[in-house]
């Protein structure tokens, strides 16, 4: 079944739908948080949006103001983006740095490059442009399975050390891994709108999970620690915040007025984290250097490479002031 008089399905119009609700309830989200995963998230999102659209529309004829090789043209160019975009998100929003030449470097000698070459030389040379097509997919075709390949060793390696509560996160990702690392290899074989929407989006479902269950646990992980502040808060007497209250005639001047100091070193530690304006994930850092972890500890119990946990205390040093980890506790402590 079909939309109007195009060749859109209903399931990848249905899709385009879902997605873009989801791209005007995420929007706001973003714009007032500047989250890095929403960022890339997002990105994700405009993407199959737009891949969606291409390949539900074209390539018909019946659309004679657009030109059938530009409508080739819009078609593979939107998956391509597409699947030249995935290993670049993985990478980022998952922090796989085993995925970084693949992501930055990669794509294009063994995806672009490929087909761009042999489909443009075919094309010239027998005039047929499915035939072109066909001919410039293999190699793409090929690299993404040796992509999907590449990806799912990473993940498990960065994932040999999860608990068992996070095998659904493991598990998710394999999955929403497979549709995005066969684009190419589908694309050469010509299947059918609706098995590759179903596809494609069905990755982008398990992200999407994943990704509002990591918010969740995000969310949970924020109200726990406000709740450790708060118990960490001193008992003040009504006489002692009575003494503490200032007088009416300096109401208006903007002067830093001290009203109790004696804070614990808990709570001291997250004052002092907000105002060095570290990022939640080198916060979750210091919180466990303060308990004496090294940075594999560090790094198994955050699900992050050692190398990403250093470069989370390099910039914390930076940011802080500091040379070491024990000055970086002492400081961030009084």
């Amino acid at each position: 079944m079909t939309v109007s008089n195009t060749d859109m399905n209903v399931v990848t119009a249905t899709f385009i739908v879902f997605e873009i609700i989801m791209l005007l309830f995420q929007l706001p989200i973003y714009l007032a948080k500047r989250e890095k995963i929403r960022k890339y998230y997002l990105i994700l999102l405009i993407l199959l949006i737009i891949k969606n659209i291409a390949m539900g529309l074209f390539p018909d004829p019946r659309i004679s103001f657009i030109p059938i090789g530009v409508q080739y043209g819009l078609t593979y160019g939107a998956g391509f983006i597409m699947a030249s975009y995935f290993p670049f998100y993985f990478y980022k929003a998952y922090d796989i740095s085993q995925l970084k030449w693949h992501a930055t470097r990669g794509i294009y000698f063994f995806l672009h490059l490929p087909f761009f070459l042999i489909t443009g030389i075919t094309y010239l040379l027998k005039k047929d442009i499915d035939q072109a097509i066909d001919n410039g997919l293999i190699i793409p075709a090929i690299y993404g399975i040796v992509l999907g390949y590449v990806l799912f060793n990473a993940i498990r390696e960065k994932y040999r050390y999860v608990e068992r509560k996070d095998y659904l996160q493991i598990v998710g990702v394999y999955f929403a891994v497979i549709p995005y690392a066969t684009l190419a290899f589908f694309a050469y074989f010509r299947i059918e709108q609706v098995n590759e929407a179903l596809l494609t989006n069905g990755g982008f479902a398990i992200i999407t999970l994943l990704f509002v269950r990591q918010s969740i646990r995000d969310v949970r992980s924020d109200l726990e620690r406000l709740k450790e502040i708060d118990k960490a808060l001193p008992d003040v007497s009504l006489e002692e915040n009575k003494a503490t209250l200032m007088p009416l005639e300096f109401a208006y001047k903007e002067e830093p007025v001290l009203v109790n100091d004696s804070y614990d070193p808990g709570m001291r530690l997250e004052m002092n984290m907000n105002e060095f304006g570290l990022t939640t994930k080198e916060k979750e850092v210091v919180r466990l250097l303060k308990l004496g972890y090294t940075n594999e500890e560090i790094g198994n119990s955050l699900n992050i490479q050692v190398g990403t946990v250093k470069k989370h205390l390099e910039n914390t040093f930076k940011k802080v002031l500091v040379k070491n980890r024990l000055e970086l506790i002492h400081k961030l402590e009084n």
